[in-house]
């Protein structure tokens, strides 16, 4: 049984973008674009008190207003960061 004509279409959308994001990723070296170390900071902040930021009062200049996005990428970043040492991630 032959894919249809839409299904290729699909394969062929997904097998572009995924080219596209690992080509991304290679070029774009790790906490180098223009937000990333934000959105660490945040998670990071999760991952020490246990709570989301709050975007009225954001204590750290580090997070940028990263506190206003969606919270889920931050709470699941958090199970990734809690068993690291952060001691260095300032400097």
């Amino acid at each position: 049984m032959s894919p249809t004509p839409q299904r290729r279409w699909l394969g062929l959308i997904l097998g572009l973008y995924l080219l596209l994001a690992i080509s991304y990723g290679l070029v774009n070296p790790l906490f180098e674009a223009p937000d990333e170390h934000w959105h660490y900071f945040t998670a990071q902040t999760v991952s020490e008190t246990g709570r989301l930021p709050r975007v009225e009062t954001i204590p750290d200049p580090w997070m940028g207003q990263e506190a206003a996005q969606p919270p889920q990428y931050y709470v699941l970043a958090n199970l990734i960061i809690k068993p690291l040492d952060p001691a260095d991630a300032r400097s």
